[in-house]
């Protein structure tokens, strides 16, 4: 068994902005693009005006999926986004761990000294979740993230990841669009 990476240090919180721009398909219609990959708004809570910046968290990501066999690719559609308002928390957390062979077992804890001991779930984040892959050992990553503000506030153990603060904090980041467009 190969030993784990020295443990990673959590970086200063960088807000994650991006510009409401008008849907191609339906310009009436809010997205986003976080770098060059398509974002969507949540559709449960309004979407900023067009042309507005927001600081938004990433709650999931859709893959696409093939016409012919309906199998899921490893090829993202778009990245969810939300956008950050009082209603919610933001937390730094020491990154997730698997407690068994299951990532629903998984947990983390956050970082401020005033709420030692309290532990946050992943939700459905999709956030990396340290382990052992094949012959790979992938430490515990530290970052930021948001809770439920009145779940934080009235104390429930355990909270639950409802956004990242960074897209890259997600098994999916190295499906995100990077590159320049073919034209």
């Amino acid at each position: 068994m190969l030993a784990p990476a020295a443990k990673p240090v959590l970086l200063p919180y960088e807000p994650l902005i991006v510009r409401a721009v008008p849907s191609r398909r339906d310009p009436g219609n809010a997205v986003a693009f976080y770098q060059r990959q398509l974002c969507l708004f949540e559709n449960d809570e309004p979407a900023p005006a067009i042309d507005q910046e927001v600081e938004v968290m990433a709650t999931r990501a859709l893959y696409k999926r093939h016409a012919e066999t309906g199998q899921w690719l490893d090829q993202i559609s778009v990245i969810l986004l939300r956008v950050v308002s009082d209603k919610w928390q933001r937390i730094a957390f020491d990154g997730f761990e698997m407690f068994s062979d299951s990532a629903l077992t998984s947990a983390a804890l956050v970082v401020p000294k005033k709420d030692a001991g309290r532990t946050i779930t992943p939700g459905r984040t999709a956030v990396i979740v340290a382990g052992e892959y094949g012959s790979k050992i992938t430490a515990p990553q530290p970052g930021w993230g948001f809770v439920n503000r009145d779940e934080y506030e009235r104390g429930k153990r355990p909270l639950r990841l409802e956004g990242l603060a960074d897209p890259n904090m997600a098994t999916y980041a190295q499906h995100i669009k990077r590159t320049k467009a073919r034209r």
